[in-house]
């Protein structure tokens, strides 16, 4: 594990263990680490843990054992659903966008649950109307999102990550259900937007092209997180 100023973000001694139907080791003592500002892929097969992983790196499931680390200080289990609101930012394969709500307000309601003004003008509607110009989706943001196309879609599932600035992004398979074109330049996007914005960016991913654009690679096998 390096230790350095520049770590944002930390686990330790992961492991996590399924019991049923059967007795599987999913994860084996991992650790991981990244700094601000840089993109870190996990790449293994289905069903390897990649998203367990990520689940447990971005507290909505718990390890057997290990720790967590943010700015070099232990995450207690108390103040998981803080870190949630306040640290990480999510970005799922599905996209988790609310279909009768316009492309405004699935990102406004972020910023709601963060306890933000959201009325004309306030730093969280402006940040918002930022976000989505920088994904080149202002010209949408009265629709509601089930009108969009799945790149549109996946787009604002990335303008939303970053609604509460936080200072990791976590992203499940994010261009899994787009076409190749649609995926590329959703990938680019979302990699030039944590450059731009100094975040750090985990991702796991099956697409061996995206993986090998992030900073630091890696895959697991038989439980373990392997650097490539």
């Amino acid at each position: 594990m390096k230790e350095n100023s520049n770590v944002i973000f930390a686990a330790r001694n992961i492991y996590k263990t399924f019991s049923y139907p059967e007795v599987v080791d999913l994860l084996k003592n991992i650790s991981l680490y990244v700094e601000q500002g840089e993109s870190v892929s996990i790449t293994g097969p289905s069903g390897s843990g990649k998203s367990t992983l990520l689940s447990i790196l971005g507290t909505l499931d718990g390890a057997d054992s290990g720790k967590l680390f943010l700015f070099g200080k232990e995450l207690p289990k108390r103040n998981f659903a803080k870190i949630r609101n306040q640290n990480i930012g999510f970005i799922y394969q599905n996209h988790n966008l609310l279909d009768e709500y316009t492309v405004m307000e699935n990102l406004l309601i972020k910023a709601q649950i963060g306890r933000r003004s959201i009325s004309k003008n306030s730093e969280a509607y402006n940040l918002a109307l930022s976000l989505l110009e920088g994904m080149n989706l202002l010209h949408r943001k009265d629709f509601t999102t089930k009108l969009l196309s799945g790149g549109e879609k996946a787009r604002v599932s990335i303008a939303r990550a970053f609604m509460n600035d936080p200072e990791i992004i976590l992203a499940d398979e994010p261009t899994g259900n787009l076409d190749a074109h649609a995926a590329s330049m959703v990938q680019s996007l979302l990699l030039e937007t944590c450059k731009d914005l100094g975040k750090s960016l985990i991702v796991v991913t099956h697409d061996e092209n995206f993986a090998q654009q992030c900073d630091r690679t890696y895959s697991i096998d038989n439980g373990q997180l392997i650097e490539n």
